[in-house]
């Protein structure tokens, strides 16, 4: 899965704190900016979640760092089977910005094909705009996102909260024969986002 959003709305600090479960100090989330500000590169880390009893879903996410929304390569969007579209709570543009990814997800993937969130970061600043989050709920419904979640990319809220639902509807998609694996691995199963017709689930209103 991919992380997508504008340049300093925490995307890379959302990576982190996904690993690291523990409030992050601002050198910390700035740290590895200055090797990758002059460059594009993609920032890959993997977690385990447990869902039900007899099941781990190992969740690969990418972090699109240095890329806008129309230089992210087809790739990029076909090999996923869940995004996370983030968005700065402090700034109402990051939000209208993130459309050109999103243009870009259905031309290269086709949106209901991919499990989506749409995420409203910095929840923990004191400049965080609730009219921001309502903006951001109206759009998730607007477009039919999964899900909407209210994150702290620095504090920790609701990061684990939000991962752990992606791992369990991705699970949930592949057993439904929404998406399909593309190879098998021992006891792994590891999955693409293949399904011609999917079916689309969404719970925003729960929003």
């Amino acid at each position: 899965m991919i992380i997508v959003g504008c340049a300093r709305v925490g995307k890379s600090a959302l990576l982190k704190q996904m690993v690291c479960r523990k409030s992050l100090t601002e050198a910390e989330i700035m740290a590895g900016f200055a090797e990758k500000d002059n460059d594009r590169s993609k920032d890959m880390k993997e977690k385990e979640f447990e869902v039900g009893d007899d099941c781990i879903v190992v969740l690969e996410v990418w972090d699109a760092v240095g890329y806008d929304g129309a230089s992210i390569t087809s790739q990029f969007y076909r090999e996923s089977v869940g995004i996370i579209f983030l968005y700065d709570s402090t700034r109402s543009d990051t939000l209208e910005e993130l459309q050109p990814f999103e243009d870009q997800c259905k031309k290269f993937l086709n949106f209901e094909a991919a499990t989506c969130f749409l995420a409203a970061n910095k929840i923990d600043d004191e400049n965080s705009d609730a009219q921001n989050i309502t903006f951001g709920k109206a759009r998730a419904k607007r477009e039919n996102y999964a899900a909407f979640h209210q994150v702290s990319a620095m504090r920790g809220d609701n990061v684990e909260a939000m991962f752990q639902q992606m791992a369990e509807s991705l699970l949930a998609s592949y057993k439904e024969g929404d998406i399909q694996p593309v190879r098998h691995r021992d006891s792994v199963i590891v999955l693409n986002s293949t399904s011609s017709n999917p079916r689309r689930k969404t719970n925003c209103d729960k929003c």
